[in-house]
């Protein structure tokens, strides 16, 4: 390698002949006229086509459009650069590593004897070290490159006028750092493919890891064609998280040997420097197979993949910068068409912004610059080859870097702040985004501002994540897990939720037929003297009960996987609760008093006012404390998510010397005494109250003391029910009991509501089936008789055949008795027919 750069730098030599005969210009360099402006010749170099195919090139062609819209607006200032233009010298090559030899080839031959005043790029790392070295040492060129982030070119001995609008890989390695801890990642492994630049950059990354993690750290090395052994490295040692710093074109290769080594499951993490192909997992020939994977195999292998980028956002700051980027898009032209905004993954990883604000600090610097210096000494600077330097050229980009550091920073462009005057490690910004569907989207960013953490974007908008997507629904684990644990979460039961819901699901279909009874046999008696409409709400509030339990199962899954929002889900299942409950005692309280005020007062007036249209406002009076409280309980967030932990649970894909802990998700009602204790105060005293009615009733002779028999049994069971649970809430929150999982009270649970709300639906209506049973069973059965009316015509002949016979009957029985009391007088039995 040694050999080899040598041997370029004497050719290059050997290339700068004699300057060049100098001739002095006539006209003053500050006081031109309007059509007559001097040329400043700026070369760029862009590694892409410069002809129509630019279908695999479209990431690069970019950064020249921006560059190229940079100058058209600096050169359309007034105040800028007075009598100069900027000229631009592209540079273009087939091979998008951009071989030095080959570039240097080109710049000799196209612009031999041309001036050249400064250099945007290269884009390539090889190629920028070559050049910065060139011109740093021997042409006193100032150089802005708008992508590369080696850190050796950090050497001001070495390349003293190199400077770049991307931040190096050591600040890249901080980013890495942030996005580790931000997920609470610890072990990782970093690898790299075996070309200068991924290998400093790894050896970057892992130096700033080893200094966080220590032994953690895992640094694989670099590998050269297939990656066989480190797979097998990271294999043997159990790694899950990877940050892999590999070529573009090796991505995805290497992501089918992984892929084919089972090395992206669920439990997997990869990590890699930003692409700006977005269709760089696909094969262009989808007959073609590299190592055997296919389209669909590679897209979910990089299902999840996280990447970041030096890039800080591409989203503009405010309307100019808008009008800026769209034109810059307007001159892009890729795949047969215009790339407009909208084609968001194009953009994603393109160095556009970068480049357009080192062609504008370029220009910034020259324009602070020029007004040192005379007719005379410009006109030297501008008429001698860039093959040759002079103490008056090397006087010329001293003072351009003096005017960069100190004139032009801090300098805000369209992709960051720079300041030229410090080191690049302590300047930037980064996105990280996350390969989700078929493309990525910004997961979060990072700045050198607030150099701590990786900051979530807010909101959910159009190509933005909302929260990162793992494969296996929860974000993986490193294996290594802080103060010797890890948590996780369990995998929901499937068959327990499904029986606990036919469980509930058979109650609400009890409830509706019970509906359907009452209003069958509305106008019986004992359903009539019991208020039918009365007992159709206290239906409707066991059918709520039910479906409460429902809300139940519905937040304890959202606990037990972390899938949703609890909070949302615990105010709604805690008032439907409460709700459900007041209802159905708040009937059963005005049912009982409305029967104690019939039985129990003497007089007719204190009967009065007793209706059904009472009877529900009484209810609806009964009820609104509760509503009330609920409102202001749910706006003060008294319902809240509360998270427990539970050891010694052996979490999967965790080896088993490690200690784990279970993680779950608890909806709580916080035990302050404030509002949220009110409601409890309220029903405590409802089941007082119904208990003292059901009492009084319960001592009627007549079917009515049925009500105060469940009256008593509501108010009693529901008492020793609450009791129960509020003396172990009190006993979880004070620290006498550990919390239970999930899956151990969630029968309990939803096997109390069930067994409450069909306890009370079966006195209510069983005691009434009990009495018309009983009552259908001492009642004489009659025979069937035929409804015609000759039928009924022989009944009622029947009938007074028989009474005729008895009235026969009774006037024999009176003739023997005046027989006997006459005094032994025969008399004339006369027969009445």
């Amino acid at each position: 390698m040694a050999r080899a750069m040598a041997a370029l730098l004497y050719a290059l030599l050997l290339l700068l002949l004699p300057l060049c005969p100098l001739t002095e210009s006539q006209n003053s360099y500050f006081n031109c006229g309007s059509d007559t402006k001097y040329p400043l010749h700026l070369v760029g170099f862009f590694p892409c086509l410069d002809n129509e195919d630019a279908t695999h090139s479209s990431g690069c062609r970019l950064p020249l459009a921006a560059v190229e819209h940079a100058i058209t607006l600096v050169n359309r200032d007034d105040d800028l650069l007075r009598c100069f233009r900027i000229e631009l010298f592209p540079i273009t090559v087939q091979d998008p590593q951009q071989h030095p030899t080959e570039l240097i080839e080109f710049l000799y031959n196209q612009y031999n004897d041309q001036p050249i005043h400064g250099a945007i790029g290269p884009y390539h790392a090889d190629s920028a070290k070559m050049f910065a070295y060139v011109f740093g040492l021997y042409l006193s060129t100032l150089q802005i490159s708008y992508s590369v982030t080696n850190t050796l070119l950090e050497d001001t001995m070495r390349y003293p006028y190199f400077h770049a609008t991307v931040p190096t890989d050591a600040f890249m390695s901080k980013v890495l750092t942030a996005l580790l801890e931000h997920f609470g990642w610890q072990e990782v492994a970093i690898l790299s493919t075996h070309d200068e630049q991924s290998v400093l950059a790894s050896q970057t990354v892992a130096r700033e890891l080893a200094l966080i993690n220590g032994d953690l750290s895992h640094f694989l090395g670099a590998y050269i064609g297939s990656a066989t052994e480190i797979i097998k490295t990271a294999k043997a040692i159990d790694i899950r998280i990877f940050v892999a710093i590999i070529k573009s074109e090796s991505a995805r290769s290497f992501m089918c040997q992984a892929y084919r080594a089972n090395l992206t499951t669920p439990q997997h993490v990869w990590i890699l420097p930003g692409i700006y192909n977005p269709l760089w997992w696909e094969l262009e020939n989808l007959n073609e197979t590299v190592y055997n994977c296919t389209n669909n195999q590679i897209k979910e292998a990089i299902s999840s993949m996280l990447f970041y980028d030096s890039t800080p956002t591409i989203i503009p700051k405010n309307e100019e910068d808008d009008i800026i980027i769209s034109t810059i898009l307007n001159r892009t032209t890729i795949l047969n068409g215009t790339l407009n905004y909208i084609d968001f993954h194009y953009l994603l990883h393109s160095k556009l912004l970068n480049a357009y604000d080192a062609t504008r600090a370029m220009a910034l610097a020259w324009n602070a610059t020029l007004q040192d210096f005379t007719d005379n000494e410009l006109s030297i600077l501008f008429n001698q080859s860039w093959k040759n330097s002079s103490q008056s050229k090397q006087e010329l980009v001293e003072a351009l870097q003096y005017n960069l550091k100190n004139v032009v920073s801090p300098y805000t462009g369209l992709a960051d702040t720079y300041n030229f005057n410090n080191s690049r490690n302590q300047f930037g910004g980064a996105i990280i985004t996350q390969f989700v569907g078929n493309g990525e989207c910004i997961l979060g960013y990072y700045s050198s501002i607030n150099s701590s953490h990786v900051t979530r974007l807010e909101g959910c908008q159009h190509d933005y994540c909302c929260n990162a997507t793992w494969k296996g629904g929860y974000k993986p684990t490193d294996g290594h897990c802080p103060n010797g644990s890890c948590t996780c979460r369990e995998n929901a039961n499937t068959i327990n939720f499904v029986l606990l819901s036919l469980l509930l699901f058979s109650g609400i279909f009890f409830s509706i037929l019970m509906q359907f009874v009452n209003y069958r046999f509305r106008e019986n008696k004992y359903f009539k003297s019991s208020s039918p409409v009365l007992n159709a709400l206290i239906t409707f509030g066991c059918t709520m009960g039910y479906v409460t339990g429902l809300l139940f199962l519905a937040s304890y899954y959202v606990g037990i996987t972390g899938k949703g929002e609890l909070t949302p889900v615990c105010n709604v299942t805690i008032s439907s609760f409460w709700l459900s409950l007041v209802i159905v005692n708040s009937t059963i309280f005005m049912k009982n008093w409305r029967i104690f005020r019939i039985f129990h007062n003497p007089t007719q007036k204190e009967r009065n006012n007793l209706s059904n249209k009472t009877m529900f406002l009484g209810i609806l009076i009964l009820c609104s404390p509760v509503l009330l409280m609920l409102i202001i309980i749910v706006s003060a967030g008294v319902f809240s998510k509360y998270e427990s932990t539970f050891d010694n649970f052996q979490c999967p894909n965790i080896p088993e010397a490690i200690d784990t802990m279970l993680i779950e998700d608890h909806c709580i009602e916080r035990l302050a005494f404030k509002w949220d204790i009110l409601i409890s105060v309220f029903i405590f005293f409802l089941f007082i109250s119904i208990t003292m009615l059901g009492s009084y009733n319960s001592r009627l002779s007549s079917h009515y003391k049925k009500e105060g028999e469940l009256a008593i049994l509501t108010g009693i069971i529901s008492l020793v029910l609450f009791t129960s649970y509020y003396l172990i809430a009190i006993g979880i929150s004070s620290g006498y009991t550990t919390s239970s999982r999930i899956e151990n009270h969630m029968p309990y649970t939803v096997g109390s509501l069930w067994i409450y709300n069909s306890f009370i639906l079966t006195v209510l209506y069983l005691s009434k089936a009990i009495e018309m049973l009983r009552n259908r069973k001492f009642r004489p059965r009659l025979r069937s008789r035929k409804t015609t009316i000759r039928k009924k015509f022989n009944d009622l002949h029947d009938q007074l055949f028989i009474l005729k016979h008895r009235l026969q009957k009774i006037d024999e029985s009176i003739a023997i008795e005046q027989m006997h009391s006459t005094d032994s007088t025969s008399t004339e039995i006369v027969t009445v027919d």
